[in-house]
């Protein structure tokens, strides 16, 4: 619950933080008619009131998304694109990613084919490890502060599609690796512990496997791979 708390806190604070400076600039065109010509203010007000709509329809997606996840229901599986998975989460990463001055880049194989999941579960997955790269990288040189989302077939594991998150961070202190996954453990100093473990029970329900390895550039590659829907089929066959 306080992972969850945090998380609903965090996802929050940025569309609504949005919202009051799209709102405050477009109040600030309205209150000062001199500081922009009359057509070109009307389209600044515009354009920063559909911006705040926006963050604010972003909002209720946050709270709507909590509220699935902690309802009790058996898991809905579907066949799930990497790509629109993907585009959801770095669209709810993208403002944290600014504030740091951090670019969100993707490579996505054109022929990756979608997995069997549940799309929120595994945008939850997804997200959390974003967010972990976001965090790890927040004080590093402005040089290191890209962030890598990829996916495709996946190479080592027949019939499987990886999904990955790659950081040039500070790493993964050597005294914290054997214990990454465990439940209540945390290199955070606010960290509850919960997050990781819950990401790899989420993508294990799920048939798939979640590991880590050092990115040679510095930083750290989460991945995870999961079973291509067709195959995920041939297994409930």
């Amino acid at each position: 619950m306080g992972e969850l708390a945090s998380t609903l806190a965090h996802e929050l604070n940025q569309p609504l933080a949005a919202i009051t400076s799209y709102t405050t600039g477009a109040l600030n065109l309205l209150n000062d008619p001199d500081a922009q010509p009359g057509e070109a203010r009307m389209t600044l007000i515009r354009e920063a009131l559909e911006k705040a709509n926006t963050q604010a329809q972003r909002a209720g997606h946050v709270i709507r998304s909590v509220h699935t996840f902690t309802k009790r229901r058996e898991p809905h599986r579907e066949p799930v694109e990497s790509s629109a998975l993907i585009a959801d989460v770095v669209q709810l990463a993208e403002l944290q990613a600014n504030q740091h001055f951090i670019t969100i880049k993707t490579d996505i194989a054109p022929d990756t084919p979608p997995v069997l999941a549940d799309q929120m579960m595994l945008g939850q997955v997804l997200l959390n490890l974003t967010r972990n790269a976001i965090e790890s990288m927040r004080d590093m040189e402005p040089s290191r502060r890209t962030l890598h989302i990829g996916a495709g077939i996946d190479p080592l594991v027949p019939g499987n599609v990886f999904i990955s998150v790659t950081d040039r961070g500070c790493g993964i202190p050597q005294h914290a690796r054997e214990k990454l996954f465990s439940p209540f453990f945390s290199t955070k100093v606010d960290g509850m512990g919960m997050g990781l473990k819950i990401c790899r029970t989420v993508v294990e329900s799920h048939g798939g496997t979640l590991s880590y390895a050092d990115n040679p550039g510095g930083g750290t590659i989460f991945r995870f791979s999961l079973p291509a829907a067709a195959s995920a089929d041939r297994v409930k066959a």
